[in-house]
């Protein structure tokens, strides 16, 4: 990931671009607005964020200011891949849906580290070894 930008803010690193659907129980698209809070790992949202069709975008990984970024990309991406690197970040996030009000947690984490501890040698057509897995969102109505 290169150059992303959010908010007033210019990002670079090595990541994942998640895009968060939300539904209901029915499985159909909620509308509303979303704000995050993130522990460790994560780019959050300047804001609120507007769903659309039920979803938005999300970023979980390892970033820095791109302007202070020493090297070229390239040598990012050669140093991430040649080194053993896990993000877990916790999120929360706040849905405002009509009336209703929700808060979601889970757990988002990024690794090129396989099981037994040993840097992946699996490459994705991106040229990347990294790969995501998440936990199951606690969801809960929140009262107004």
């Amino acid at each position: 990931m290169e150059s992303l930008k959010l908010g007033d803010k210019t990002m670079t690193g090595v990541g994942a671009q998640l895009k968060i659907r939300l539904t209901d129980k029915s499985g159909s698209p909620l509308s509303g607005s979303v704000t995050e809070r993130n522990k460790e790992g994560g780019i959050q949202n300047p804001g609120s964020v507007t769903l659309t069709n039920g979803a938005f975008k999300d970023y979980v990984g390892k970033f820095g200011d791109a302007s202070k970024m020493p090297g070229t990309v390239a040598d990012l991406k050669d140093y991430v891949t040649r080194n053993p690197i896990t993000v877990t970040s916790t999120q929360t996030l706040n849905i405002s849906a009509g009336k209703a009000s929700y808060q979601a947690t889970w757990t988002r984490t990024l690794s090129n580290v396989d099981a037994n501890g040993k840097l992946k040698t699996t490459f994705n057509s991106h040229g990347m070894n990294f790969t995501i897995k998440w936990t199951d969102p606690v969801i809960k109505a929140i009262s107004p």
